[in-house]
């Protein structure tokens, strides 16, 4: 073992003081805050153990923990997947300026599920009606169904300022297939490679 991975090894058992948070807790409550930290903290060191080749920053890991621990201890075990992706990413990539990675964190911080479904859908080239027009709105919502419209305008408006988007309109109708390509900004590619899995 590497003398980095070696380090990283005593982050990971370190922070298990860490991420089950330091008020005391009592019953149920301690138990699944418990569960949520221990399984975060064992699928990150399953997730590093596959990449072979990579070399772990152990203080950008040590970053990312304490950043999203609350969130941690916020998330069901199941939908965990994007903080483990998370804190992994920070911890291998070289790629990634830090400032940047703090955004990313901000943004993992308080977006919503459906966030990440707008961001994914128009990620992607979509033309499911053959080139009639349609609006990014229309768009998203034949994927996830009706949206309520104080709530699809808060997130769109989110993901906005945050520019992962470039449309500030998103019911405007667009020409047949203009809006079926798509539609994030380059910072939202990164953001999503970010909370996915990382390659070997």
């Amino acid at each position: 073992m590497s003398a980095k991975k070696l380090t990283v090894a005593i982050t990971l058992e370190g922070a298990k003081a860490l991420v089950p948070g330091a008020a005391p807790l009592i019953g149920i409550a301690q138990s699944l805050y418990s569960a949520r930290g221990e399984r975060f903290l064992r699928t990150i060191e399953e997730r590093l153990s596959a990449l072979e080749d990579a070399e772990p920053d152990p203080e950008r890991l040590a970053s990312a923990i304490a950043e999203i621990q609350r969130r941690v201890l916020a998330t069901p075990i199941d939908q965990q997947d994007r903080l483990v992706n998370a804190a992994v990413n920070s911890a291998v990539s070289r790629s990634l300026a830090e400032s940047d990675r703090r955004r990313f964190m901000l943004m993992l911080e308080y977006f919503s599920e459906l966030h990440f479904r707008v961001l994914e859908i128009l990620s992607v080239v979509d033309d499911p009606h053959g080139g009639l027009a349609d609006s990014l709105r229309g768009r998203v919502e034949r994927h996830t169904g009706s949206i309520d419209d104080q709530v699809f305008s808060r997130v769109w408006g989110d993901l906005h300022r945050e520019r992962l988007v470039a449309a500030r309109e998103p019911n405007a109708m667009g020409t047949p297939g203009g809006m079926a390509g798509k539609r994030t900004e380059p910072l939202a590619d990164s953001f999503l490679r970010f909370v996915s899995m990382p390659s070997e």
